[in-house]
């Protein structure tokens, strides 16, 4: 099974736990905490996807750094995942987690790329007209990407609306690879 199914496994049995008992947020800012410490210490997560080391050692390594950074309930579902061999997914349970405590809340979250840098009032105003189109609140994070040579690229979940300059040239570029000379020049052929 792959690693994002069982995530999404793992990360939903977790929420509907956590819903239950009225613990969302609380959860999602733990595992927001333990995402935040795996990319901190790349180490450890390569550390924990080795074979090698046993479920012991890796749940003592996990007492020590969370016992007093997180609550209960998540430090019990991170060892549990060290019992079943599944802590090598957890940094993509937390972004799982993450997805549907935002879902819940009413919130998507996505990306925009442009090829300069927005401003605040640029971003605020596509989540807006985003939101309009999504149905849903959209909340983007911004990334300047110069190759994109100018316009803007959304993603939000599985979808992707491409407005991007690059992939305009890169459009025209087939239209005009799957067009003969006659058919530019206007010639009719016969």
């Amino acid at each position: 099974m792959s690693e994002t199914r069982v995530a999404k496994r793992y990360a939903q049995a977790l929420f509907e736990l956590v819903k239950e008992k009225n613990r969302v947020e609380e959860v999602a800012r733990d595992l927001e905490g333990v995402a935040g410490l795996f990319r901190e210490v790349r180490e450890l997560a390569a550390w924990l996807k080795h074979q090698g080391i046993p479920a012991e050692e890796k749940k003592s390594l996990f007492r020590r750094i969370l016992a007093d950074r997180v609550s209960p309930i998540t430090l019990n579902f991170v060892l549990l995942l060290c019992d079943r061999k599944r802590e090598g997914c957890l940094e993509s349970i937390c972004e799982q987690f993450r997805s549907l405590a935002l879902e819940d809340a009413g919130l998507v979250e996505g990306e925009v790329r442009s090829a300069l840098p927005l401003g605040p009032e640029q971003v605020k105003a596509l989540e807006e007209r985003f939101s309009e189109i999504t149905g849903r609140r959209v909340r983007l994070k911004a990334k300047a990407e110069p190759q994109l040579i100018g316009g803007l690229v959304v993603k939000i979940g599985d979808r992707v609306w491409d407005g991007s300059l690059a992939q305009r040239l890169r459009s025209l570029k087939e239209h005009l690879a799957g067009t003969s000379l006659e058919q530019l020049r206007g010639d009719k052929a016969g």
